[in-house]
Order: C-alpha cells, then structure tokens, then sequence
C-alpha cells in the first residue's frame, strides 16, 4: 500500500518509510503479487512467508524447467550415495542456470570443502559470488544500487508450527477451525493492529483442545472455540500506542487497556452473537483464579469454565509470539511461566495441569 504525505510528495510505505522504493515495486509487481524491500520484510517476518524475488523473467527470462528437474535428480543421488564434489559441483551448476546464486554458492562451498583443489570449483564460485547482486537483487527505477525484493507468499500459520503446537495435535483439532462460523479477517483486523497474527486461532484451537480434554459437553466445547477466536475483538478501540507500549503503562492507560473485554463483547453483538454463555466467557477471561482479575474481581469456580480455559490458551499463545516489546518465548520457558502463574493464582491449576498433560501425550 502506499500513500502520499509531506509537502514533497514523497511515497510512503504503509509501515511508514519514507520511500520512493515502494512506488517502484507497485509498478514491476504483477498482479496478485505482493512485493517487499528488505527493511519492510523484517518488519513483518515474524506474520509472513515469502520467496526472494530473482531477476528471472523480470526481463524476459523463463525459468529453466530441466535445470529444476535436474536439480530434483542430483539431490535424491546426494540422498543415496552421500556428499560427492562432482554431484554438488553439478548441483551448484543448476541453481546458478537458475540465477539462484545464494543455493548454488551453498553448493558450490560444499564441493570445494570435498575437492579444494578443483580449478573449475573455484572458478563457478567466483562466478556465483561474483553475479550474486546481480542475480538476487532487483535493479529498480531511479535508485542507484540494487535492492534485495521478496514476494510475500502468505500469512504464516502458528498452528502449524511445530515449535508452537505439536504436529500431532496441530493435526487432531486444526479442522476445528471451520466450526468457528467466523471469517478470519473480521480478526485478522484487530490483530494487525499489535502484531498478533494467527493468535485468535490458535487460542481458539487450542481452548476447544482443553475443553474436549476435560470432557466438557460438546455444544459448550463449540461456544469455547468461538469465545477463544472473538475475545481480543475489542482491542481495536484501544489506542495502539497502548498496545504495542514497550514499557509499563500508566494506570489511565491499564484502566483504558481493561475496557476492551466489555468492547468484545459489544463487537460480538453487533455481530449477531448474543449467546449469554458465550459472551460470559468473552467478559471473564481476564479474571484471575485468587480473584484479582477484571472487570469483577470473580475468584476461582466463580470464573466460567470457558473463560479459566481460554485465559490459560491466551497467555501461551501470547508467550509463545513475537510481540514488539519482545522475542517469542519457546514451549519450555512458556510452560514454566504457566506453572508461575498457576502458583501464583493468575490461572487455574487444573487448567495449566491439563495443558501441559495434552502437549505431553501429542508430543
């Protein structure tokens, strides 16, 4: 997306670079593409998977389909026999046909480290070194050296990420999502807004995982899974230099941050859903075990079931994400965390105890 702001006219990126290089990739983009420059992808690489933009067929070039196939061949030989330098050296051949100079380099490295003394090694590596810029960066209008371009290839799936949620449980209850009833862009939305991507799923999978673990009766496992994927719909009215603060809030700001539970609920009822249950748990999963929560301070078996079990999925999807201020934690950290809170009275201790034994019988 870009915008004109400034009384020079200058492009804007929607992440707010001042670039002219976004106008340019608008206009070699084709359609239904997506481009983006290497500053913007490592903003957004934590939500994204993309492919790094070669030269081939920007001028003209049609990728080599018996390079590909080749390349297919040598590799399931280097699977057989084991690392040969004649069979890297025609691997590193092909990706350089391919303009693919960073994985023929890879190669390239490999077969030198076999046969150091090969004079035609040496020279193609020099080569692939050599044509790398021109190869893997994109030479655009107006600017002066060439950029490093990727094409984005889609939002990244934390369900689907081992290091996130076990394959065989990412497996068992990944079809869950189409009973949710709600299309994912109504929360794609406010997830956007502090880098959450892919949370509201994975809270809400993770929630009916829960549920159906402590055989909890299978029209309330359903109104779970939807509390768990709508509970953060309120966090767009909330001022985003709230949400994404990296230091501590003042307590105007937190009593301002606590009021988007009754905003999910709202956005809820404007979206049909009326569901006393379901709203109930929308409400609630901010209320603490040892009853210092909010709204209403509610202590232990007081708390919904729904809500003790969406809270306890909300803080390891949280934990286990990249958020402005922080990195991602991994699975271990995470638990531990769980555990502290636990003890502390944050969460239920069934509910964290319940947590830990699923990830223990996936994994």
């Amino acid at each position: 997306i870009v915008g004109m702001l400034g009384v020079r006219r200058q492009a804007y990126s929607a992440l707010g670079d001042r670039v002219n290089v976004a106008k340019r990739l608008e206009e070699i983009c084709q359609p239904e593409k997506i481009y983006i420059d290497e500053p913007t992808f490592k903003a957004v690489e934590p939500f994204v998977g993309v492919t790094r933009l070669r030269n081939v067929g920007l001028g003209g070039r049609k990728s080599d389909h018996d390079a590909m196939e080749r390349i297919t061949v040598l590799e399931e030989q280097l699977r057989q026999e084991g690392e040969s330098a004649s069979v890297l050296f025609e691997l590193g051949k092909c990706h350089f046909e391919l303009r693919d100079a960073t994985a023929a380099i890879r190669n390239l490295e490999r077969a030198l480290a076999l046969d150091p003394e090969s004079t035609e090694i040496k020279l193609a590596y020099a080569d692939a070194n050599i044509k790398k810029d021109e190869f893997e960066k994109i030479q655009l209008k107006g600017k002066l050296r060439r950029v490093t371009v990727y094409e984005v290839t889609g939002l990244k799936d934390r369900w689907g990420n081992p290091a996130v949620i076990p394959a065989r449980l990412a497996q068992r209850y990944g079809p869950m999502q189409s009973a949710v009833g709600i299309r994912e862009e109504i929360v794609l939305a406010v997830e956007g807004l502090d880098g959450s991507i892919g949370h509201a799923r994975c809270v809400a999978l993770l929630s009916y995982a829960l549920a159906d673990y402590l055989k909890l009766g299978e029209d309330l496992k359903k109104t779970i899974l939807v509390a768990g994927f709508t509970q953060n719909l309120g966090k767009e009215a909330v001022p985003h230099h709230i949400l994404n603060r990296v230091g501590r809030l003042s307590e105007p700001e937190v009593k301002l941050l606590e009021k988007y539970v009754q905003e999910s609920v709202s956005a809820l009822r404007r979206h049909g859903y009326v569901d006393p249950q379901l709203l109930d748990i929308v409400l609630h999963h901010h209320e603490m075990w040892n009853g210092n929560g909010y709204p209403d301070k509610l202590k232990g078996d007081q708390i919904p079931i729904g809500a003790r079990i969406t809270a306890v999925a909300d803080a390891y999807s949280a934990l286990t994400a990249w958020r402005p201020y922080r990195d991602a934690w991994d699975q271990r950290m995470a638990f531990s965390e769980l555990q502290k809170g636990a003890e502390q009275g944050r969460y239920d201790p069934q509910i964290v105890e319940a947590l830990t034994a699923i990830f223990k019988s996936f994994s």
